[in-house]
């Protein structure tokens, strides 16, 4: 059951909610929230919304921001799917301290449903991912009907076995299902 933070509770002030001790997920990401982002350690930033970032790697010393632009509420294409899969894999293997952070302009549909794929490429079933994300995103909506579907989930899950992503790569130490 999810947890509403208290009002104080600075990362719900800033709309930063971390999924895994490496996966954190959130609203767009404004100047304001990227100096508190790097603050926390966060060294990747993944923008899954339609509109290009504002903030460059080079002005707070990010390992890497990419965007892939998503269309809300609009099924997300396979092969965008797997580049997100993909790309957040990269991020994660590119140093043990490497943390991402997921964002759209809101982090209700998108991100949310991004970080839930990821985790089913990691070998989590797909209620349990959703849950891992609601207990810990009151308003999240991983895995939105209008986002995605079986077809897509079997894309991304199949991704992942090729690939020999495990619930360790997302940073997970319980058992998977």
């Amino acid at each position: 059951m999810c947890q509403q933070p208290t009002s104080a509770n600075e990362e719900f002030l800033q709309s930063v909610y971390w999924i895994t001790p490496r996966i954190a997920l959130g609203k767009y990401l404004t100047p304001e929230r990227a100096a508190y982002l790097r603050d926390r350690g966060i060294t990747h930033i993944l923008n899954v919304g339609e509109s290009p970032g504002v903030v460059h790697k080079e002005e707070l010393g990010f390992a890497e921001i990419t965007d892939v632009p998503i269309v809300d509420l609009a099924r997300i294409p396979d092969e965008v799917a797997v580049h997100c899969v993909a790309t957040m894999l990269a991020m994660l293997r590119a140093s043990p301290e490497s943390k991402v952070y997921v964002h759209c302009l809101a982090g209700q549909n998108r991100s949310p449903t991004v970080v839930w794929l990821f985790l089913i490429a990691c070998g989590l079933g797909p209620t349990k991912g959703k849950r891992f994300i609601t207990n810990r995103v009151c308003d999240a909506v991983p895995g939105h009907a209008a986002l995605v579907d079986h077809r897509l989930i079997e894309k991304v899950r199949d991704y992942g076995r090729r690939n020999g992503l495990t619930i360790h790569d997302a940073g997970i130490i319980e058992a998977a299902k």
